[in-house]
């Protein structure tokens, strides 16, 4: 309860290194502050408040509730919804390099901000309506989704600078 847990280790030279990995399990009620350094965070069936910082690696969300933000510097953000609706505050996920990849179920609630700067967003039909021009494969680098689908409900952030937005569905 509210522990913390770390490693360091000797600086090493001439390429080589050292690593460790953690695998948690935690109750499925529990607030969460993961940071890691040249890393990935898997965080998987978790409700509660959650701050989850990586720094060059990959963020992987799954069957996650509560009020979520999760960001990393340099690596890809993949999330998977399930239910019907966000349970909870919000989602909020960011890259700074990197693409985001959120799948959801069909039919999913949600109020959708997707956002890249500098790459294209690709979002299904049902999601985006009528609202690319005819012939346009994806959405053009610097495109922004502000929507509700299927009604809305809570906020679901996704966000990259450098990198492609694919929003699924199914």
């Amino acid at each position: 309860t509210g522990g913390t847990i770390s490693a360091s280790g000797p600086e090493m030279g001439n390429n080589s290194g050292w690593a460790v990995n953690y695998e948690i399990l935690v109750p499925a009620r529990t607030n969460l502050d993961v940071r890691t350094h040249n890393g990935p965070i898997n965080v998987e069936r978790v409700s509660g408040t959650m701050n989850l910082r990586a720094h060059n690696g990959p963020l992987n969300l799954s069957e996650l509730s509560g009020n979520v933000t999760a960001r990393t510097q340099n690596g890809p953000v993949n999330v998977r919804l399930t239910g019907r609706r966000w349970s909870g505050e919000r989602l909020d996920a960011e890259t700074v390099n990197g693409p985001v990849t959120v799948r959801m179920p069909e039919g999913y609630a949600a109020h959708l901000e997707a956002r890249t700067v500098h790459g294209p967003v690709n979002v299904p039909r049902a999601i985006r309506g009528d609202q690319r021009r005819p012939g346009e494969r994806g959405w053009r680098p610097g495109a922004n989704i502000n929507t509700d689908i299927n009604g809305g409900g809570p906020t679901i952030r996704a966000v990259t600078t450098n990198g492609p937005i694919s929003i699924q569905e199914g």
